[in-house]
C-alpha cells in the first residue's frame, strides 16, 4: 500500500517545496510531517490527495498571478519602446535583430490543469524565476532603446540621473540645479538619453 501511494506522496513533497512561501504551503508542512511521523501512507484513508490538491490549487493561482504580472509589465515596456521616436525610425529588421540579440520575447506558461502539469511548469520556471524575469523586463527594454539610439546616433550616451530623497521645495530646486549642471556637462560631450 505504501509503495502504491509513494509516487503521489513524492509529488506532494515537490508541490510543498514550490509552495513553501505560500500560506497553503506553510499550512501543509505540519500535515506532511505528521504523515511521515505517523506512517499515514498505511492508513485506510489516504491523506495525500486532498493535501496535494490544495497545494496544487494554491500554486496554480500563484503561478497565474506571477505570469499575469509578467505579461502586464512586458506589454507596458513594449508600448514604451514602440512609442520611442528612435525605435520607430529604425527598420523592422533592425528592431527584430535587437529584440533577438537581447532575448526579448514574451514568455508563456504551459497547461496547469493537473498537479503534474503545475509541477512541470514550476520545474521549467519557479515562482521566483517569474519574479526575476518580471523585474528584468524594464532593463531589457531600456537596453533595446539604447541600441536603437546608437544605431541612429552612434555617439549617443545614456545618462542615469542621480536619485535623492526630496522633502521640501528647496530640496527639489537644489536637485534640479544639480541635475541641470550634470546634464549640461554631459551634453558638451555629445547627445544623451536620460534614463
Amino acid at each position: 500500500l505504501a509503495q502504491q501511494r509513494l509516487p503521489a506522496f513524492e509529488r506532494l513533497l515537490t508541490l510543498a517545496k514550490h509552495g513553501a512561501a505560500l500560506e497553503a504551503g506553510k499550512a501543509a508542512q505540519p500535515q506532511i510531517e505528521a504523515i511521515k511521523a505517523n506512517r499515514s501512507l498505511l492508513a485506510a484513508t489516504d491523506p495525500v490527495p486532498s493535501l496535494a490538491r490544495a497545494l496544487a490549487d494554491a500554486l496554480r493561482s500563484a503561478l497565474a498571478q506571477a505570469v499575469g504580472e509578467y505579461h502586464r509589465i512586458f506589454e507596458r515596456e513594449r508600448e514604451r519602446l514602440e512609442a520611442s521616436a528612435n525605435w520607430q525610425q529604425i527598420e523592422p529588421a533592425q528592431r527584430d535583430g535587437i529584440l533577438a540579440r537581447l532575448h526579448i520575447a514574451k514568455a508563456t506558461v504551459g497547461a496547469t490543469g493537473t498537479e503534474q502539469e503545475v509541477l512541470d511548469c514550476l520545474e521549467d520556471a519557479s515562482l521566483g524565476d517569474w519574479r526575476t524575469r518580471t523585474a528584468a523586463l524594464p532593463q531589457l527594454f531600456a537596453n533595446a532603446r539604447s541600441e536603437a539610439d546608437k544605431l541612429l546616433e552612434p555617439k549617443t550616451r545614456h545618462v542615469k540621473l542621480t536619485s535623492d530623497t526630496l522633502r521640501t521645495k528647496d530640496d527639489v530646486r537644489a536637485w534640479m540645479r544639480k541635475t541641470e549642471q550634470e546634464l549640461v556637462e554631459q551634453v558638451k560631450q555629445g547627445p544623451v538619453v536620460v534614463n
